[in-house]
């Protein structure tokens, strides 16, 4: 197959690759090693500085040659005035100032390292201290990203859990134990579309892969299906991989289309909703991500194309999972006000999941707006 180079970005499907070269011997290291060898462009800092510099420079020379000048027109010895004009133009000249620049940028980024900040360009200190404005993501930045699913609601009954963590032996609530069969149904239709997964290393589940995926791999756990054994006995047979534009994805296991995705792209494509939009507000009014499961039976000819596969739905219910917010991420928003920055979430889940989690860390209160990306000017 193509050789996939250290540093690419994957935008859509998945594969599995042979690592060999790491580190140095990569060419994303050469091409590294490359930008220390080309001049980076001037900081802003380092461009005021030469501006500040170029016009003292310009004033102490006009200032020399005026008083230079000055001296001829008023008889005196030119060697004297010659003289007096360089001492002149020597003393407008700030020798101090580069020195004490310095000094000061040494000093704050002596006070970033004190804080577990590592700057290692001095001129990033000054255009760190002219922040005004941030944008951050809310997965793995403002919370932990480390996800449990809480909630899952079926047509027939729902299911929770008040256990985080990768645990499989953490038990479940369910409503109506005639549901069970259901929520099973759902766990494992939304596992067959992951490849996340818990794995017992050193007596301890740790997760491999993405960590939603992994929090639905020990929900089906949790639920007492043996999730290794249902991938090696029954395998994807054709796949559509996760698409931002469809914000869904969906593969063929045993001639069913199983379908995982953002409630908004997936509910519109399912022939009965019921009570799902519903729920979809509650739970995302706590502050839960929620990925909406479908499917639906297959013949024996393969669908050619996403929008065939996944459409004509069942919907086997939505899932809300947890990623609580970090201990420390309230006290950093509440520095940010203090200096002066003004911080904005951006995020791709649910409005309401990130109005719930913004208020939650005192990003926002309730009275403030959240606005979706439609509604941003193009530039």
């Amino acid at each position: 197959g193509e050789r996939v180079r250290a540093g690419t970005f994957v935008v859509e499907g998945e594969a599995e690759a042979l690592v060999d070269a790491t580190g140095e011997r990569t060419e994303l290291a050469d091409i590294a090693r490359l930008t220390t060898i080309a001049p980076s462009p001037p900081s802003p800092l380092v461009r005021e500085l030469g501006r500040v510099v170029r016009t003292v420079a310009a004033i102490a020379i006009g200032v020399g040659v005026s008083f230079f000048v000055l001296t001829l027109l008023l008889g005196r010895d030119p060697s004297d005035g010659f003289i007096f004009a360089v001492g002149v133009t020597v003393a407008l000249v700030p020798e101090a100032l580069l020195p004490t620049v310095t000094l000061s940028l040494a000093w704050g980024a002596e006070q970033l390292a004190q804080r577990n900040v590592l700057v290692r360009k001095l001129e990033a200190v000054e255009t760190l201290g002219s922040t005004t404005f941030v944008c951050t993501d809310k997965t793995g930045t403002l919370t932990r990203n480390e996800m449990t699913v809480m909630e899952a609601w079926t047509p027939a009954g729902a299911a929770s859990t008040t256990v985080a963590g990768l645990d499989p032996g953490a038990g479940i609530e369910i409503e109506d134990p005639i549901a069970r069969g259901a929520v099973r149904r759902l766990a494992l239709a939304a596992t067959r579309c992951s490849t996340g997964r818990a794995r017992l290393v050193d007596d301890a589940w740790v997760g491999q892969g993405d960590p939603m995926e992994v929090a639905l791999d020990v929900f089906t756990r949790r639920l007492g299906t043996d999730t290794d054994r249902d991938r090696a006995e029954a395998p994807p047979t054709l796949r559509f991989p996760f698409d931002p534009h469809r914000r869904r994805m969906s593969v063929v296991v045993d001639g069913e289309v199983l379908v995982k995705g953002a409630p908004d792209a997936v509910l519109p494509r399912c022939t009965d909703v019921g009570d799902a939009t519903a729920v979809l507000h509650t739970f995302a009014d706590r502050g839960l991500r929620v990925l909406a499961i479908a499917a639906r039976r297959v013949g024996t000819t393969l669908p050619s194309d996403p929008d065939e596969a996944e459409s004509d739905l069942e919907l086997l219910g939505l899932v809300g999972l947890e990623d609580p917010p970090r201990d420390d991420v309230a006290e950093a928003l509440a520095r940010c006000r203090s200096a002066g920055v003004r911080v904005a979430m951006v995020t791709g889940d649910h409005p309401a999941t990130a109005a719930a989690i913004a208020l939650e860390v005192g990003l926002r209160t309730a009275e403030d707006p959240v606005h979706l990306g439609a509604e941003l000017p193009a530039d």
